[in-house]
C-alpha cells in the first residue's frame, strides 16, 4: 500500500509539472511614440483561438464492406450477406475537439426473408445459401435492395480532447454519432423510409498537412420493420416463427461496417495559440500636471548652480543642469536663455573640455523608451550649444547614461535632465 500511494505521488507531481508547462505564456512588448502594446500569447495546447466560419473544412471518400442485420439473416451464410459500402462526407471541425459532417451512405441491402410468411420487403426467388438449418417453416429466400441514407454526425476527436491540440499528431481516435434519412427500394418497387441512428469510429492517420488515411468502424440501426419483418415485443399476428424467436430478437434491424478511405482537407486549417493584446497610452492629463510640478521645482533647481570654479577673470559655474519635461526631448525657452550664458563661459575657456550627459527618470516609461529619451536629450543640448551658440564641438563629450535612480533630492523630475560638468 506504502509503495502504491509513493508511485501515486510521483506521477501526480510529473502530470502537474507538465500541465505548468503546457500553461505557460510568452509576452512581447513594442514600444511606441505614444505608449506601448503588450502582447501575450498563450503556449497552452488545450487553448486555442477560434477562427472563421470557412475554415477547417473537409472532405472525405471512403469504402468497403457491409452487412445488413436483420432478424432471420443469422441463418443466412456470412459471406452472401456482406455487400459493399461507400461513404462520403464533409465536414467542418469548429474546435480542434468538435466536428460536424453530413454523410452519404448506401449501396446495397442483402438478407434473407421466409417465403411463407408476409409483409417482407426485398424479395426475390433466389433461395438463400444457409450456414445452419433454419427450424421453421417455410423456405429461406435472398432479399436483395439498393438504398441510400443521409445523416448528419458530430465528430469528437478524443486525442485532441486529452492530450491537447497538436496539428502534426500522426494518429487521432475520433468516435461520431449522428442521425440521419433512411429509404430503400426494390426490382418491384417497393420502397421504405425511416429515421437512422449511427455511431462509430474513424481511426485517422496524417499522411501530410492537406490529406489523412481514415479506417472506419461504423454501425448503424433504425426501426424492427425497414425489411418488412417484425419480431421481438412487435411480432404481428400474420407472421408465424420458430417457437423462442419472438423472445430472441431484438426491436430493431441495422447495419455493421468496416471502410477504407481519404480526407482531403479544405481551405485554410489549424487553430492558433491563445493570445490577449493591451496597449498602454501615455496619461496627457497626468503629464500636464507633472510638468506644472517641474516648473514649481525651477526654483531648487538653481542651488545645483552655485558651484563655482575660476578661471582667469571668468567665473564658470558647473555643473548645470538643463531640465525636460516629462516623455520630452526638446528645450525649454527658459532653458536656452540660460544655456546662453553657460556657452559665453565655455568659449572664455576654450582650455577646458565639457561633459554633456542625459538622463531619464527610470521609474516612467520603458528601458527602450528612457534610452531614446536620454539620448535625444544630450544630443539636442549638444547641438544648440555648438550650432546655435558657437561652442567648438570638440570641446564637448557627449554621453548618456538611460533610464536613473533619483539623482536629487530623491525627486524623479530632476533626473529628466542633461547635465553639463567640466571634464576633470
Amino acid at each position: 500500500m506504502r509503495k502504491f500511494l509513493l508511485s501515486f505521488i510521483a506521477v501526480t507531481a510529473m502530470t502537474l509539472n507538465a500541465v505548468a508547462q503546457d500553461s505557460q505564456v510568452v509576452t512581447t512588448v513594442e514600444e511606441t511614440e505614444n505608449g506601448r502594446i503588450e502582447t501575450t500569447v498563450s503556449q497552452d495546447k488545450y487553448k486555442v483561438e477560434t477562427n472563421r466560419f470557412w475554415n477547417n473544412w473537409f472532405i472525405s471518400a471512403n469504402g468497403g464492406a457491409q452487412v445488413f442485420l436483420g432478424d432471420l439473416d443469422k441463418y443466412m451464410k456470412f459471406g452472401d450477406r456482406v455487400v459493399p459500402a461507400i461513404d462520403v462526407t464533409i465536414g467542418k471541425w469548429f474546435t480542434p475537439s468538435i466536428g460536424v459532417g453530413v454523410s452519404y451512405s448506401g449501396f446495397k441491402v442483402k438478407g434473407a426473408y421466409n417465403d411463407a410468411l408476409l409483409g417482407q420487403r426485398w424479395r426475390t426467388n433466389d433461395v438463400a445459401k444457409l450456414r445452419k438449418d433454419y427450424p421453421g417453416n417455410g423456405t429461406l429466400r435472398e432479399q436483395n435492395a439498393s438504398f441510400f441514407d443521409f445523416h448528419a454526425d458530430v465528430f469528437f476527436n478524443i486525442s485532441n480532447m486529452l492530450c491537447g491540440y497538436n496539428p502534426k499528431r500522426f494518429y487521432n481516435f475520433i468516435p461520431t454519432l449522428g442521425a440521419g434519412y433512411f429509404h430503400s427500394y426494390d426490382h418491384d418497387g417497393d420502397k421504405a423510409n425511416y429515421l437512422s441512428f449511427h455511431a462509430g469510429i474513424i481511426n485517422k492517420f496524417r499522411l501530410s498537412s492537406r490529406w489523412d488515411l481514415d479506417l472506419t468502424i461504423r454501425g448503424t440501426i433504425f426501426d424492427d420493420g425497414v425489411d418488412g419483418e417484425v419480431s421481438g415485443k412487435q411480432v404481428s399476428a400474420n407472421q408465424t416463427w420458430t417457437p423462442g424467436d419472438e423472445k430472441k430478437n431484438i426491436d430493431f434491424d441495422g447495419f455493421a461496417g468496416v471502410t477504407l478511405g481519404l480526407t482531403y482537407r479544405i481551405g485554410k486549417q489549424g487553430w492558433g495559440m491563445s493570445k490577449s493584446v493591451r496597449e498602454y497610452y501615455v496619461d496627457n492629463t497626468e503629464i500636464n500636471r507633472l510638468n506644472k510640478e517641474v516648473d514649481r521645482l525651477i526654483k531648487e533647481n538653481e542651488a545645483l548652480r552655485n558651484r563655482k570654479y575660476e578661471t582667469g577673470k571668468e567665473i564658470i559655474t558647473f555643473p548645470y543642469l538643463v531640465n525636460f519635461k516629462i516623455d520630452k526631448t526638446n528645450i525649454q525657452n527658459r532653458e536656452l536663455v540660460n544655456l546662453k550664458t553657460v556657452a559665453d563661459m565655455m568659449k572664455a575657456t576654450p582650455e577646458k573640455k565639457y561633459n554633456v550627459v542625459g538622463y531619464a527618470d527610470k521609474y516612467t516609461g520603458s528601458v527602450k523608451r528612457n534610452d531614446y529619451l536620454a539620448k535625444n536629450r544630450a544630443k539636442n543640448v549638444f547641438r544648440v550649444l555648438t550650432e546655435e551658440f558657437g561652442v567648438p564641438a570638440s570641446q564637448l563629450v557627449l554621453d548618456d547614461k538611460g533610464g536613473v535612480e533619483n539623482m536629487f533630492y530623491d525627486d524623479p523630475q530632476l533626473s529628466r535632465s542633461v547635465i553639463i560638468s567640466e571634464v576633470k
